[in-house]
């Protein structure tokens, strides 16, 4: 149960991104400094698939093949990995809190394989043991708070099947100004796998201690917390 105080500031966050996706979508989802064409934007989703998935040997000796399984994708944004993972994959639950973002990114994916889903921006609103696998990248680092980083954790738990693997990209450094529009928390070795293991996990992997890329590669504990 959220506090009132959670409320407001999850609640100052959905806005805070529902006015960014308004004002340039694809700047605050990817940043590059030009105009990206949709081409350009899908390509860059590509390369991640291909990098992030398809590129850990972990991950894909535990969750392949991919073309009978479920991906959960915390932080769809407008579409960039989604359109990747939609192809890849049966089955596309892709989440976000900016319903501006979910509207674009309908626009852009427009794959029948593919369910969009408005969350508050901690709360996983995916059925329980829905999905294969989870994936986020470059969005655990803009949440608001570590209480919701962990709540966001503990729903993909439930959202997963019993073996099922969360691959998340977090901070690994603290961002050097609180007050910019990209600022999140992070985390260290330490409390990240306090994170994971508080929240049901096992931790397989862990890459880019330290860093703003930190990745860490969880597998659902069979026990319920």
């Amino acid at each position: 149960m959220h506090s009132s105080s959670d409320k407001d500031l999850l609640k100052r966050h959905k806005d805070k991104w529902d006015a960014l996706a308004r004002e340039n979508d694809r700047y605050y989802v990817r940043s590059v400094d030009h105009e990206q064409s949709d081409e350009e934007f899908d390509a860059s989703g590509r390369s991640d698939v291909d990098a992030f998935i398809l590129g850990d040997a972990a991950l894909r000796a535990r969750v392949a093949p991919f073309s009978n399984k479920v991906v959960l994708e915390i932080g769809c944004g407008s579409g960039r990995i989604t359109k990747s993972l939609a192809r890849l994959f049966r089955h596309v639950i892709a989440v976000d809190i900016s319903p501006t973002m979910l509207g674009k990114a309908q626009e852009f994916v427009c794959s029948h394989n593919v369910t969009f889903i408005e969350s508050d921006g901690a709360r996983v609103p995916a059925p329980p043991e829905s999905a294969d696998l989870a994936f986020s990248y470059i969005v655990y680092q803009h949440f608001p708070s570590h209480e919701a980083i962990r709540e966001s954790f503990h729903g993909v738990w439930r959202a997963l099947r019993p073996g099922g693997l969360f691959k998340a990209q977090i901070r690994g450094k603290p961002h050097a100004d609180a007050s910019h529009w990209s600022w999140g928390p992070h985390c260290d070795e330490a409390s990240a796998a306090q994170l994971a293991q508080s929240t049901g996990y096992r931790v397989i992997t862990t890459t880019g201690v330290g860093t703003r890329s930190f990745w860490l590669l969880l597998e659902k504990s069979p026990s319920a917390l």
